[in-house]
């Protein structure tokens, strides 16, 4: 049956790998609670919103192009101040063709530097689909599972504050 959890033969020994199972297999075969637990994927459908749709488990989403993502935001970070100012300029101008045009060649121009079809993450200033679906259904996300290895396991991942915007102000 689905619940059933098999040890796998090939691990190296003294270390055991099991394969099928459930989330309430698991999380009893552990004695844990089903926030202890972070499940990692590589898939945002496939893996995380499934997960948090049938349990509560934490989530971790495997994204490897966000080592690409971070070096090209370095590289950019003069053209975002340069688009942040456009933004702000077409705010108090926004009939302006002149700013329009400088603010989509700045924007067509820091997704370039991402890759052929952008960033995965950002347009310009603002977040992709996938970023706002990254934030609703993944706790932690990260490039390589490996660079949880330097924390505790009783580290406690905390997300930073999010300003709610006034109305009239962007």
């Amino acid at each position: 049956s689905s619940s059933d959890l098999l040890p796998i033969s090939s691990c190296p020994p003294g270390q055991t790998v099991y394969s099928g199972g459930n989330h309430e297999t698991i999380t009893n075969m552990l004695e844990a609670r089903g926030p202890d637990v972070i499940y990692a994927g590589d898939h945002l459908y496939g893996d995380v919103i499934k997960c948090r749709k049938h349990c509560d488990w934490r989530t971790l989403l495997i994204v490897p192009e966000l080592k690409h993502e971070e070096k090209a935001i370095q590289k950019c970070s003069s053209l975002t101040e340069e688009i942040n100012c456009l933004e702000s300029a077409l705010a108090k101008n926004p009939e302006s063709q002149e700013l329009k045009i400088k603010l989509s060649e700045a924007v067509t121009e820091i997704n370039q530097r991402f890759s052929a079809t952008g960033s995965l993450l950002r347009s310009g200033n603002e977040m992709t689909y996938f970023a706002s679906q990254l934030l609703i259904w993944a706790d932690l996300y990260t490039d390589c599972v490996t660079s949880l290895a330097s924390y505790n396991l009783e580290h406690m991942f905390t997300s930073r504050p999010t300003k709610l915007m006034r109305k009239g102000h962007k």
